[in-house]
């Protein structure tokens, strides 16, 4: 090997000593290597075609979808939730404007407009509220925008 490092291989459990050259573990681990190879090749392969089927067929990816769509797996299709989509146009043209996140997040708390999601998660705990907002108080936060 080099350098006078010894390697020891978790996989095959061989040693491969600095100062003594085996061809059949070079052999054997070139190999390895290959087959490794080629395995990681067919798994993205794979992956990469079941998303083109998602895409093709218009299905989710991973199975979430932008908190103001909604997929109607029956029909096959996206379904926009109006109300939602236009707390979304409100937030890009807010911010377009210059109004910063925290403000448009306690406007939005302010008027008693949901987070896109009931889960736990899409609201900020107690230090993250610090870390977010300098130590003011807000209701919630969600992670989806609001």
């Amino acid at each position: 090997m080099l350098n006078g490092i010894d390697v020891h291989a978790h996989k095959d459990g061989q040693v491969y000593l600095a100062n003594e050259y085996d061809l059949s573990q070079d052999i054997m681990s070139g190999l390895e290597h290959e087959r490794g190879h080629k395995e990681s090749h067919t798994k993205s392969f794979r992956v990469k075609e079941k998303w083109n089927q998602k895409r093709e067929t218009q299905q989710p990816i991973g199975g979430r979808v932008p908190g103001w769509l909604s997929y109607d797996k029956d029909a096959k299709q996206f379904v926009r939730n109006e109300e939602r989509v236009r707390v979304v146009q409100r937030i890009f043209k807010e911010s377009a404007s210059g109004i910063g996140n925290v403000t448009i997040m306690r406007r939005l708390n302010a008027e008693n407009i949901p987070p896109f999601t009931d889960s736990d998660h899409a609201q900020f705990k107690e230090q993250d509220r610090l870390h977010c907002c300098h130590g003011e108080g807000v209701n919630h936060v969600s992670g989806s925008g609001h």
